[in-house]
């Protein structure tokens, strides 16, 4: 991806800095007195921050629900700890979102990064979405907005945060594209951290019953650990045992370096439908290894889809076709063609340009997979291929038979990258910086 530098990107720009705020007299427009949030070229007001609440509330819906949060209780009043309450995580939750977007946008426009016309298109269709939805509800999208993130989040504060997002997230995807790693280093990253890239397989109980943890250990085969679950769910438990017990759960993929298991794993002599137990937080971890520990060698291939569906054309094949004239005749290139993607795209790719990264299992169709596997396959390459009765794809080839571990090596090192070149501006930018943290504490419930 490299630095967009088009009238229509200088237009995207501004309207973009116009839209964030620069200074007071935005936030005036707003009808917001409160700032809670402000760098050099973007402020953060009362509605946007009560949208990033929101936002990071579904970020960690998963550990909220795990955990019983009532929603209809304010947070603060909930205990996530003795010392915690869920109102304190999600205020520091949501101060790391607010603290990270405006230190990459400020990056972002330091570095003379404008997100990409198709993402910011992407972007503004999603806040546009809701007001389809409301339309069918019968309502208007402010009723709709307040519904779903409260009385006090505007639609300007959404559009505007959501177009942050987009920024922060272009920034990011540029800046990883824009390294130069070569194998060699990924390579050499990854036998230098091995652990992180052997991946096991694994069933997995935990109890904070030890004489259930004990049985399951004598399991001698995955049909054995099988059975004991079968046994212990027909038994009547307490309530506390009920508490205690998380359901058995296929473990795929477990890393050895951050698994609970993953240092048994290692273990000299150790071999498969071994069953471990290991003690922690007050509970018994009991692992049954299903394979052992190995770098996952599968080859995966970087390409690029524009996908019409029958959903959203009526001809879909002529359709993906016009769009893929249109970028010939327009010499677009790979910047080009994600653009086109983001704009046009039906499948869940389209936001990041239609960029896939997947194995020949993982591909939409036999017809996808067996172009995209050709042993003649070269960066570059474009081809119309269909979707079967679903649609119709245009795919661009960038580089494949990549072993999976390698890519992943690769991408923790465009990562570094990403972030090393950041944080090499942080200090300089965060002297403009100014955050009211009583005010957005105030702004949590």
């Amino acid at each position: 991806m490299k630095l967009i530098r088009s009238i229509t990107s200088i237009i995207l720009a501004l309207s973009l800095l116009c839209a964030f705020g620069c200074g007071d007299d935005s936030a005036e427009k707003k009808g917001k007195k409160e700032i809670p949030a402000e760098s050099a070229n973007f402020v953060f007001t009362d509605d946007m921050v009560l949208y990033m609440v929101s936002y990071t509330e579904m970020m960690y819906a998963d550990e909220l629900n795990a955990a019983g949060v009532e929603y209809t209780k304010p947070l603060s009043e909930q205990m996530r700890t003795e010392d915690e309450s869920w109102g304190d995580y999600i205020y520091e939750k949501t101060l790391e979102n607010i603290e990270y977007m405006m230190l990459y946008c400020e990056a972002a426009y330091k570095d003379d990064y404008t997100v990409t016309e198709g993402m910011l298109y992407k972007a503004n269709e999603s806040v546009s979405y809701l007001s389809t939805v409301a339309s069918d509800m019968g309502k208007t999208v402010e009723e709709y907005i307040t519904e779903l993130y409260g009385e006090d989040v505007t639609l300007e504060g959404l559009e505007t945060c959501t177009q942050m997002l987009a920024l922060c997230e272009g920034y990011e995807i540029y800046l990883e594209d824009s390294a130069d790693i070569t194998v060699e280093q990924a390579v050499e990253y990854a036998e230098a951290n091995n652990n992180d890239f052997l991946k096991f397989d694994a069933l997995r109980f935990t109890t904070t019953n030890k004489v259930f943890a004990e049985e399951l250990a004598a399991a001698e085969t995955k049909k054995d650990f099988l059975a004991v679950l079968d046994k212990v769910s027909g038994i009547d438990l307490t309530d506390a045992d009920k508490n205690g017990i998380t359901d058995i759960f296929e473990v795929n993929d477990a890393i050895v370096s951050s698994d609970v298991a993953g240092d048994a794993a290692l273990e000299e002599g150790r071999a498969a439908e071994d069953v471990v137990i290991i003690e922690k937080d007050e509970k018994y971890v009991v692992t049954m290894f299903l394979s052992l520990p190995e770098k996952d060698t599968s080859p995966v291939y970087d390409y690029r889809t524009l996908y019409i569906s029958t959903e959203s054309s009526t001809d879909p094949y002529t359709d993906a076709s016009s769009l893929r004239d249109q970028w010939i005749e327009k010499k677009g290139g790979e910047e080009g063609f994600a653009n086109l993607a983001a704009r046009y795209s039906d499948d869940p790719a389209a936001y990041y340009g239609g960029r896939t990264i997947a194995t020949a299992d993982d591909m939409p169709n036999e017809s996808v997979a067996a172009w995209i596997t050709s042993e003649s396959r070269k960066e570059g390459d474009t081809s119309m291929l269909p979707g079967g009765d679903s649609g119709a794809y245009v795919i661009y080839y960038k580089r494949g038979n990549i072993p999976m571990w390698e890519y992943e090596a690769e991408t923790v090192l465009r990562q570094k990258y990403a972030k090393d070149h950041v944080d090499g501006m942080k200090d300089e930018i965060w002297k403009n910086i100014k955050m009211d943290k009583e005010r957005i504490r105030e702004l949590v419930k």
